[in-house]
């Protein structure tokens, strides 16, 4: 079989990925394997080893940011997913060439997207077994629903936690003897989970990458509450009417009862979300970035 390197491509695009901690990333493969003439552009979903030194998921940041900032200097150009990632390494680098390549939603909503709040209930949060999301749920189990209980006056809600069994134990022994909250790990189909919710919480706890939550509930219709940091990559400055945030436990639990319980809030949050996602999240924003970079490293 011919090599990479001898295949003659113009540019190449390589994911700049290290959640597997000391297994090499695609772009290290690439750079190692292409010519020096074939520019690559490396694609980043995350600052890495700046998550790592946040969570200890692979313990090892200063190793990943040495690795990491190699590729970016070797690449011709270097896109990540959000603006915020952008700007936090034009600080460390400021004369690598960047660019910001958005998330984008798929433009078929999925069949229970449909569903109204008549047919809808309870409070839905799915989460990988990422230490961030671990630190997440504890704050939602401890932090947030003893204040939506109080804050719902009897009304009866229940809070679904779906995701991963790294942390489906530890929220099981939080939530002992609770009827209101039920944990069900790792599950094969989301779909009948997020079609069922009437609310999703998304509360991110890490500055770096994007809360792919927040873009679940907005593929399937569902209005969200999430943290600040839950809106990197949405395009924030935009986002007023469309997203429940909160802060601290108070106004976040406010917010979900809220949603709950209020159908004209309910409604008016899932339309100004849709709009939102249809003006900022569709493909062809993701197209025009994607074409305008390819020109700059073909052409210049």
């Amino acid at each position: 079989a011919p090599s990479v390197g001898s295949m003659g491509f113009d540019v190449a695009i390589a994911f700049v990925w290290f959640w597997r901690c000391g297994a090499p990333a695609a772009a290290e493969l690439a750079l190692e394997a292409l010519p020096r003439a074939v520019p690559l552009i490396a694609v980043t979903d995350d600052l890495h080893w700046r998550r790592d030194a946040k969570t200890q998921f692979c313990n090892m940041s200063e190793a990943i940011k040495r690795r990491e900032v190699a590729v970016y200097r070797r690449a011709a150009l270097t896109l990540t997913i959000t603006a915020e990632d952008a700007h936090e390494l034009r600080a460390q680098l400021p004369k690598l060439r960047l660019g910001v390549l958005p998330y984008a939603l798929d433009g078929t909503p999925p069949p229970g997207a449909a569903r109204g709040w008549g047919e809808r209930g309870g409070v839905l949060y799915v989460g990988s077994g990422h230490h961030a999301n671990r630190r997440a749920v504890r704050w939602l189990l401890r932090g947030v629903w003893p204040k939506v209980r109080k804050a719902a006056g009897g009304a009866n809600l229940t809070l679904t936690l779906v995701g991963s069994e790294r942390w489906a134990a530890e929220a099981k022994e939080a939530a002992a003897g609770a009827d209101d909250i039920v944990c069900h790990g790792a599950v094969d189909d989301l779909e009948p989970y997020v079609a069922r919710a009437r609310v999703v919480v998304a509360p991110a706890v890490v500055a770096s990458g994007l809360s792919t939550k927040t873009f679940l509930a907005l593929r399937h219709g569902v209005p969200l509450v999430t943290t600040p940091l839950g809106l990197r990559g949405l395009f924030a400055a935009r986002t007023a009417g469309a997203i429940a945030v909160g802060k601290t436990a108070d106004p976040f639990a406010d917010a979900v009862v809220a949603l709950h319980s209020n159908r004209t809030r309910w409604e008016a949050q899932r339309a100004a979300a849709r709009g939102h996602a249809e003006r900022h999240l569709g493909p062809a924003p993701l197209r025009r970035a994607l074409r305008g970079a390819l020109a700059g490293v073909v052409d210049g």
